[in-house]
């Protein structure tokens, strides 16, 4: 089959599970305001609901569906088949309260902000890519800072394989008016990618030594950020969007005190782009952080990790208009626990939100990747769906 050909048959496949009843019940678990165009990150649940979903990352689908992951970050053909083929795959195998839109949004994982500053970018077929070791480190010094690139939306070398991979699946679409492609955003925030350019234990020991260079690259990620969000806006005609990707946020690496003076700053100036911050990311232990993070004027979604205390956040956040997607961790909580631990743990997710409470969540499955055999795993998947379900439809 041509893949002219292949493509179409799947965007048929996939108006059709659009227009189903199914994908519209699970629609309307959530609000009317999507922040990625489809799939999980939303601002907030429908009132009094509490939807369910699963993150099956490209190495599950790599095993499942013999998905090259090299390819899907690199082939803009290739990434728009598996972005179909796995959406349906997804769709027709979990009964979980993902649903899915006209709008195919391009999620190039790490690499795009890496990218912006000539980071070497590791890609292989069967794990997620990933900066070079060593190869990002290119700040020494404050006069190091001076020679990192300018922002150009259009003439950096990474920015020009960008506009093609978003052109050439535009151009695929262009033949279908039911389906529109959203150009890549800017999702990680400026810490962790300070830890890139500088080296991690370099920049940690500059944190006490040599605050000077971490304020002058701090600011300088800051102000590439900003620039390019408003030159995005200028390219796509859509609103700008400040998520912050912060996995490499946590305590004990980084103190209440360090996060106030040295990261605090930089995401205010961000924030003042918009009087907001959609959504708050890290997979780390933000329990003695969250008081300082909730300086922040506005946070529309917070995700909460497994190793961030539940009960702690929702005080801290009390009375403001957050909505929490609450993380589970996909390990000791879906794919090696039994049925009755599952179901202990979302009871204790529950209570914890209904005691503290009122608040607007979810829950979300934590990034499922290979750790078993496939039937094995997808068994423990749909226990835990089925508990999901016994609780919260």
């Amino acid at each position: 089959m041509k893949r002219t050909d292949k493509i179409r048959d799947l965007l048929d496949r996939m108006s059709d599970v659009i227009e189903c009843q199914e994908n519209k019940h699970r629609q309307s678990k959530w609000g009317k305001k999507f922040v990625n165009g489809t799939r999980r990150l939303v601002v907030a649940p429908s009132p009094g609901r509490v939807p369910y979903t699963l993150f099956l990352g490209p190495t599950y689908w790599n095993r499942r569906i013999g998905l090259d992951i090299r390819r899907y970050y690199t082939d803009p053909w290739y990434f728009l088949e598996f972005y179909l083929k796995t959406a349906l795959e997804h769709y027709w195998n979990f009964e979980d309260d993902t649903f899915y839109t006209n709008v195919i949004p391009i999620h190039l994982g790490v690499t795009l902000e890496a990218g912006l500053f000539g980071t070497d970018i590791k890609y292989v077929s069967d794990k997620d890519p990933w900066v070079g070791q060593g190869s990002s480190v290119r700040v020494k010094t404050l006069e190091d800072i001076k020679l990192l690139p300018i922002c150009d939306f259009f003439k950096n070398s990474h920015m020009q394989f960008v506009h093609h991979f978003y052109e050439v699946i535009r151009q695929i679409l262009d033949q279908y008016d039911a389906f529109e492609v959203r150009f890549p955003d800017w999702f990680r925030s400026s810490f962790p990618l300070a830890l890139e350019l500088r080296g991690f234990e370099s920049l940690l020991v500059e944190t006490s030594d040599n605050k000077e260079l971490v304020h002058a690259l701090m600011q300088y990620i800051t102000d590439y950020r900003i620039r390019w969000s408003k030159e995005r806006r200028k390219y796509t005609g859509e609103e700008v969007d400040i998520r912050l990707g912060s996995d490499e946020i946590t305590h004990p690496t980084v103190s209440p005190l360090m996060y106030e003076e040295l990261i605090l700053p930089y995401v205010l100036q961000l924030y003042k782009l918009t009087n907001r911050i959609s959504y708050f990311h890290s997979c780390g232990n933000l329990t003695f952080l969250t008081e300082v993070i909730a300086k922040i004027p506005r946070i529309d979604v917070f995700h909460v990790s497994p190793v961030t205390d539940l009960g702690r956040v929702l005080q801290v956040f009390h009375g403001r208009p957050t909505t929490f997607q609450i993380w589970l961790h996909p390990v000791s909580d879906i794919l090696f626990a039994t049925r009755k631990r599952m179901k202990r743990v979302l009871k204790e997710i529950s209570s914890t939100c209904r005691e503290l409470g009122p608040v607007d969540y979810s829950i979300v499955s934590g990034h499922i990747q290979p750790m078993m055999e496939l039937d094995k795993e997808d068994k423990q998947i749909r226990t835990w769906l089925d508990v999901c379900k016994e609780m919260f439809d």
